[in-house]
């Protein structure tokens, strides 16, 4: 048996708290000062006498003449359909024979424009909109219509009186949709002076949009959409804004870390316009330490990093000098097998190995090896071209050993 749903902040909602920021934005893309005011003001005196009332009706209303009303009420629909993005929970249990119900002035056409974007899977003649009929869900009248036509057994919505209370009356079962309310972070944000509250909407947008359905999933999802994606995001925004700055035309991320910062940077350059060249570089500690080796007290750090397990194996793996090598000079200082992990107590001695001329001479030579592929990749980059003077780094380091190397 088919269920029905409703249509805005239950299957789908817009990236803004409140949706009268989209008349602020129609404003401010038409640079008619007030229009937001007037058009709120319009669509009051459009339902004075009426059950319900329609876009056309309300701008009836509005004291523009019919070109600035057209290109007013276009600019409305553009951002109608590109602010609404999908609630995935609820658009996961939506069914082809299910049918969406909606208090709203926008036609059941506009409508099911929105939902073909954001991927529901419904009917053209299941969207009953009251805008359309002149029938509300308030009233309970849709209700009615919908059962008739459709045998409805069941209704989800997100407001308590229209979607619940009165499809109960009408002999429906209910279920009130909460998560689409905005959180304390998202609110927080809305209350914050200019463009800054906007961030409150696409924050709302990426919790909802969340496709898992386990408890500990969608936390886990609302952590990084919530904390981590704007923490990132706004770490970008300042790297770009520094390259404005400070003239810096190329901009080398290093892997893995500056993976998700290059794709970030590059979606920011394509919307904003920036004229910064984006590269991602592979690399690595053993790709970068290696070939970076100037003298043995700094690259001993990395060469006998106090990890959990370490061998001589793991010195030999770091330092790319053979293992029979490695013995040799090991066995002047301590006993101990080529892949045991060497004891606290012992790993003080670890120095004296890395201090013998012969290992400082088997390193210098991996270390030229090293160095001279490294830097056959890196010119193949562009990083080591001598003519450009404006480049950048981004890595993301706990103490800068990578980045000096």
């Amino acid at each position: 048996m088919p269920k029905s749903f409703d249509f805005w902040d239950t299957l789908v909602s817009r990236c803004v708290i409140h949706p009268t920021e989209i008349f602020k934005l129609v404003e401010r893309m038409s640079g008619i000062q007030g229009f937001a005011d007037e058009r709120i003001q319009a669509e009051r005196l459009s339902r004075q006498g009426v059950s319900e009332t329609t876009l056309d009706r309300i701008y009836n209303y509005l004291r523009y003449d019919l070109l600035t009303k057209d290109r007013l009420k276009s600019f409305e629909l553009m951002l109608e359909k590109g602010l609404s993005f999908p609630v995935i929970e609820n658009i996961m249990i939506f069914r082809h024979e299910d049918v969406i119900l909606s208090d709203m002035y926008l036609s059941a056409d506009h409508l099911y424009d929105i939902a073909t974007k954001c991927g529901i899977p419904v009917m053209r003649d299941h969207v009953l909109v009251s805008g359309d009929i002149g029938i509300t869900k308030h009233s309970g009248g849709l209700f009615s219509i919908a059962k008739e036509r459709f045998n409805i057994i069941s209704h989800i919505g997100d407001n308590l009186q229209a979607d619940v209370k009165m499809a109960m009356s009408c002999g429906l079962e209910a279920v009130e949709y909460q998560d689409s309310k905005p959180n304390s972070l998202e609110l927080s944000w809305e209350k914050e002076s200019g463009d800054a509250r906007y961030l409150a909407g696409v924050l709302r947008a990426a919790r909802l949009m969340c496709p898992i359905t386990s408890k500990e999933g969608k936390k886990n999802w609302e952590i990084f959409s919530q904390i981590v994606a704007p923490v990132l995001i706004h770490f970008v925004q300042w790297i770009l804004e520094d390259c404005k700055k400070r003239n810096i035309e190329k901009l080398f991320f290093l892997s893995r870390d500056g993976q998700i910062l290059h794709r970030i940077a590059e979606q920011l350059i394509s919307e904003q316009g920036h004229k910064i060249e984006c590269k991602y570089l592979y690399a690595s500690r053993q790709a970068l330490h290696l070939p970076g080796h100037i003298n043995i007290k700094e690259s001993a750090s990395w060469i006998l990093e106090n990890t959990a397990f370490l061998s001589l194996q793991s010195i030999s793996d770091r330092s790319a000098i053979p293992a029979d090598v490695i013995m040799t000079i090991a066995s002047r200082y301590l006993t101990v097998g080529l892949d045991d992990n060497i004891m606290p107590d012992q790993r003080h001695l670890l120095q004296n190995i890395v201090r013998d001329p012969d290992f400082i001479n088997a390193l210098e030579a991996s270390a030229k090896l090293a160095y001279e592929t490294a830097c056959v990749y890196y010119s193949e980059q562009g990083l080591l071209d001598s003519n450009n003077k404006t480049i950048a780094i981004v890595d993301v380091g706990w103490i800068g050993r990578i980045l000096r190397s």
